[in-house]
């Protein structure tokens, strides 16, 4: 059986380190993940992805990123079922991240220097890259 999802997007806010009893950490973050194509209005409908990362990998996450930068991440898909204060039978959707990867590169330390008001990272010219 294959339970694998791949994909790319923005943080919708600044991905929050959490401790799950006394040895574990996760991180719990949500992704803007723009569609392919565009509405008669010229806008990219996006979803917005929940995800979580554990231990080593969610420090690196929270270490890294911010709102609004962009990731690659891959993971498999994990439900949960609970009764939500109603009484409601509800479901969750998570994706339980195993890799990621930068789609961004830093800016270069001088124009941090001069205080550059982004984010830190400017986008890949996959012109520059060495393969």
């Amino acid at each position: 059986m294959l339970n694998k999802w791949t994909g790319q997007g923005r943080f919708v806010k600044a991905p929050e380190l959490r401790q799950v009893g006394e040895e574990n950490a996760v991180a719990v973050f949500t992704l803007a993940c723009d569609r392919n194509y565009k509405t008669k209005d010229g806008e990219r409908p996006a979803d917005f992805i929940d995800c979580e990362a554990w231990d080593g990998r969610g420090e690196s996450i929270v270490n890294n990123f911010n709102k609004g930068d962009m990731i690659v991440v891959s993971g498999s898909i994990k439900t949960r079922l609970y009764d939500d204060k109603s009484g409601n039978k509800r479901k969750s959707v998570v994706v339980d991240v195993t890799e990621w990867n930068f789609c961004q590169t830093r800016k270069n330390d001088a124009q941090d220097a001069q205080g550059d008001a982004g984010n830190g990272f400017s986008d890949v010219d996959p012109n520059e890259t060495p393969f």
